[in-house]
């Protein structure tokens, strides 16, 4: 299912970023959702010898 956007916006009338005070990493996964961040980190950690550093931050609202 799809959802049509209704309104449109710029870069310019977004909120300002926020610092999420993470520790740097060679790759970083965002989501909304605290199952795909689970998945990720699941998988993530069966491998982390031969996986770059990841950091999981979640795209709170």
């Amino acid at each position: 299912m799809h959802i049509l956007a209704t309104t449109t916006a710029s870069l310019d009338d977004l909120i300002e970023p926020v610092d999420l005070q993470q520790s740097p990493a060679d790759m970083v996964a965002l989501s909304f959702t605290d199952s795909d961040l689970a998945g990720i980190a699941s998988a993530w950690q069966t491998g982390r010898e031969a996986l770059p550093r990841c950091a999981l931050p979640r795209c709170a609202i």
